[in-house]
């Protein structure tokens, strides 16, 4: 038998503190478990008073009204094509997908680090990790990743870590140096990928680090990202 509404969402204390954002999951968990096709905003505010007294009702019926809001804005819930101007509404197809709070993680840090922004080997090798919640592993591959570019980038085969990226971008005479560039610039230029390596990747490897803001660790690997763009158009001069 499906729960009920006030079986899956938070405490009434809880949930007036909490922002759509927070509380859509829960809602969404509920509609994939009520075994309905088509849900109306209205039906649902009605049977609020099934399960909060008179004093709750008006706040609570505000927070889901925002979280439906949200649910709208994200598609995870679409007008039914059968009664699109009643208000009446469905499952979209993700919407039908994140049945569940870790579906929902998921989704939610994959929107993080878009598909279509990333560099194929971040998308191939460092997505799926930081997906799965693995931030340390996910950073220190993003960086190794660098590194790989900028050794098979400046065939400096025999050099590792920041003694390679000082031999690549050495002034004047390093294989990846852009000797258009004035001087201060080139000098720059490694300061940066050594100064990235030094500080993200050679510490991963060597010790263990904890990463505990998803936010934080998606901004190092779209960072990274940019780095490998950067040596991309290096590599085209």
């Amino acid at each position: 038998m499906p729960r009920s509404i006030k079986d899956i969402l938070p405490s009434s204390n809880e949930l007036t503190e909490m922002n759509p954002e927070e509380v859509g999951p829960f809602l969404l968990e509920y509609l994939n478990e009520s075994n309905k096709e088509k849900f109306h905003l209205n039906n649902l505010i009605s049977s609020l008073s099934n399960y909060y007294d008179r004093d709750d009702l008006y706040k609570i019926s505000i927070v889901i009204s925002e979280s439906w809001s949200w649910l709208e804005r994200e598609v995870l819930i679409i007008p039914d094509p059968e009664n699109i101007s009643s208000g009446w509404v469905t499952l979209s197809r993700k919407g039908k997908e994140l049945k569940n709070a870790t579906d929902f993680k998921k989704y939610h840090f994959g929107n993080l680090l878009p598909r279509e922004k990333l560099n194929p080997v971040l998308l191939q090798k460092v997505r799926p990790v930081f997906i799965r919640g693995d931030y340390e592993t996910a950073v220190l591959l993003a960086f190794r990743e660098v590194e790989i570019k900028i050794r098979n980038t400046s065939n400096l085969t025999n050099f590792y870590g920041v003694d390679l990226v000082r031999k690549a971008f050495e002034s004047e005479s390093g294989p990846l140096a852009d000797t258009k560039l004035p001087r201060n610039e080139q000098d720059a230029m490694s300061h940066l990928f050594a100064g990235v390596i030094g500080l993200f990747k050679n510490p991963i490897s060597h010790r263990n680090i904890d990463f505990e803001n998803p936010n934080e660790v998606a901004e190092l690997i779209l960072f990274s990202n940019y780095l490998l763009r950067l040596l991309d158009s290096i590599q085209q001069k």
